[in-house]
């Protein structure tokens, strides 16, 4: 899943600044730079150090390849970017300084899925991942399994994640054309919306099967939002929240 949130930073990176903006896409097109993210390299003593102390906690943490974005245009109803590889570790000390201003942001795809009465359903992340107890949309950072001929395809990411972690698949749902992209401080989110033709209590019960069928399942629940006040009462990203107060109309 994508990060959540993190506690001030410090040091000679200027502290991103917080922005907030929701709009529709019809295309992403993401280009790779295979050179490293200077970040990673430049503070590889400072993430490994971290790194060690953050598997100590948590031994399940697994230091896997991301992608992050470097460069990024919006024009119209277009993004066009591109992206270069970091660590994972180096991904997590960046957020645990705060995400000081490198000139890069998180972006990844997620999947918002919406019954046929219109409820919203997210995942609350497991206590075993990084991100433990935060409900979001169903999704997943930016990795290799999502590049092709030094192309980053995002429908290749929210489909991977969507059937990862909930056992579902693109053709489950009615797919709404384009993307909801939220950009909310050191985030970009690109959501596709799934509707699909059964009740939220039917949808969840099918993706609890999945998990409960699943070794170590990413999320541990399913969270149903009927209304925008339902989101008070679970730690959120904004990025969550601004979807919520977007597609729910009370």
């Amino acid at each position: 899943m994508p990060d959540g949130g993190a506690a001030p930073g410090c040091g000679k990176w200027l502290k991103l600044e917080t922005s907030m903006a929701i709009r529709k896409l019809s295309t992403v097109s993401l280009s790779v730079d295979r050179s490293p993210w200077a970040y990673d390299q430049a503070n590889r003593a400072k993430i490994e150090k971290s790194w060690n102390r953050a598997v100590q906690e948590n031994p399940t943490l697994h230091n896997g390849d991301v992608f992050m974005l470097t460069k990024w245009h919006f024009a119209g109803d277009t993004l066009s970017g591109t992206v270069q590889p970091a660590s994972f570790a180096g991904f997590l000390y960046w957020r645990e300084q705060g995400y000081p201003e490198t000139g890069a942001r998180n972006c990844f795809g997620s999947s918002v899925l919406q019954s046929k009465e219109g409820h919203l359903l997210f995942g609350r992340m497991a206590p075993h991942t990084a991100t433990s107890g935060l409900v979001y949309p169903v999704g997943g950072s930016l990795s290799s399994e999502d590049v092709y001929d030094d192309r980053l395809e995002i429908e290749c990411n929210i489909a991977r994640e969507l059937q990862e972690e909930t056992g579902l698949k693109p053709d489950d749902a009615m797919r709404e054309e384009g993307y909801i992209c939220v950009e909310e401080g050191p985030r970009i989110s690109l959501a596709a919306r799934f509707i699909f033709d059964c009740d939220s209590k039917a949808l969840r019960q099918r993706i609890k099967a999945h998990l409960d069928a699943s070794d170590a399942p990413e999320l541990d629940e399913v969270v149903v939002f009927r209304r925008r006040a339902f989101a008070r009462h679970h730690r959120m990203p904004a990025y969550a929240r601004m979807l919520i107060d977007h597609l729910l109309t009370q």
